[in-house]
């Protein structure tokens, strides 16, 4: 365990040595059956030791920490991994920064490591591109060799983050519309000519049935 810099302000700075990273990859690669099942996930997957620091990640992320080798981001905690602002901007890492404590995959390792599974969602700010990525990560308590892990799955749902900013767009500004629409078809059913008025209030029944459809689909 090393000591570099202890200080935190909410979860523990301290890490594993890069020798007790290493001795513990080599135990967890033995798991042969459980590290091809990992493998064959399409999500971010890792194993994370008491440390909360990275000892197994999956192929997937080779290709998407762009690295040739997984064993580069070993030791890392995962918003190390993913470039996260408030990571980098103290020497104690992921998690130990104040605004740390609203973090939802931090919280969801800290229950994991509990031994309760969890999912929560984050959002994680990158520090060189501006990026921001919304996360639903799940934490799966796991014991192998006596030691306590955790499995740390990530799933990107920035694209249903935006499709419900976009949806509830739509249904705000198609339901003010209709709202118009059927306060001018009301008006017109006031007409002295029975002939118009005839039409206009089956206009305005199917209007009527219109909202009804767009309220059913919004709910």
């Amino acid at each position: 365990m090393t000591h570099e810099d202890p200080s935190t302000e909410f979860a523990t700075a301290e890490r594993a040595s890069e020798k007790e990273i290493y001795r513990e990859a080599g135990m967890l690669s033995a798991l042969n059956l459980m590290i091809d099942i990992l493998d064959a996930i399409p999500d971010i997957v890792f194993i994370l030791n008491h440390y909360r620091q990275i000892v197994f990640a999956n192929l997937t992320c080779i290709d998407i920490f762009k690295v040739i080798d997984r064993q580069e981001i070993y030791g890392l905690r995962p918003g190390e991994a993913l470039k996260c602002t408030n990571a980098l901007e103290t020497k104690s890492g992921c998690g130990t920064r104040n605004p740390c404590r609203t973090c939802g995959a931090v919280s969801a390792i800290q229950f994991g490591l509990g031994g309760k599974r969890v999912t929560k969602e984050c959002r994680i700010l990158q520090e060189a591109t501006g990026k921001a990525f919304d996360l639903r990560v799940t934490a799966t308590p796991l014991r192998a060799y006596e030691n306590p892990y955790v499995i740390f799955v990530a799933n990107d749902i920035s694209h249903e983050k935006r499709r419900n900013i976009l949806e509830r767009a739509f249904f705000h500004d198609i339901s003010n519309t209709l709202t118009n629409v059927i306060c001018f078809a009301e008006l017109l059913t006031l007409s002295p000519d029975s002939e118009s008025r005839d039409l206009l209030q089956k206009l305005n029944f199917n209007i009527n049935i219109m909202e009804d459809e767009i309220v059913s689909q919004k709910n």
